[in-house]
């Protein structure tokens, strides 16, 4: 089995409808000690807290263990939900009220330690008023062998 990812961006206009943009990411190799440590019991900070956002457009590589953050921080916190087995989805939301005048380049899932789970990188976008986005990453175990 293979764990892999799928992150949704779902940016909503409070006044005129939404865009929504779906895209792969990469499971980094941080993420697989993770689990090895959730697996032998060892619970302590290895569970996923927050997305980042950042302003790094170079496609991520699995030795990554950080992005290239804004300015000013941007660190949403997430809900985990099991939507199927060997799933799991950690929802986040930035609200319609926040502006910021930096370009986003990147997302990254962190765990509760700071280390880096997941990263992808995107065509850059800006937040503006009115707009919410909604992110959705996805992370399930894929029975694909190569």
């Amino acid at each position: 089995m293979f764990l892999e990812g799928r992150v949704t961006i779902l940016k909503k206009h409070s006044q005129t409808g939404r865009i929504e943009r779906v895209q792969s990411n990469l499971v980094v190799n941080n993420t697989y000690d993770q689990l090895a440590h959730l697996v032998g019991g060892d619970y302590t900070n290895r569970e996923v807290k927050e997305v980042r956002m950042g302003t790094g457009a170079i496609a991520p590589a699995a030795s990554d263990i950080a992005i290239t953050p804004l300015t000013a921080c941007i660190w949403l916190p997430v809900t985990a939900t099991y939507p199927a087995d060997n799933q799991v989805n950690f929802h986040a939301v930035w609200n319609a009220s926040v502006v910021r005048s930096e370009d986003i380049a990147e997302l990254g899932l962190f765990f509760t330690d700071n280390l880096l789970c997941a990263r992808t990188v995107f065509s850059t976008m800006r937040k503006s008023q009115y707009w919410s986005w909604e992110i959705d990453w996805l992370l399930y175990y894929s029975r694909d062998y190569v």
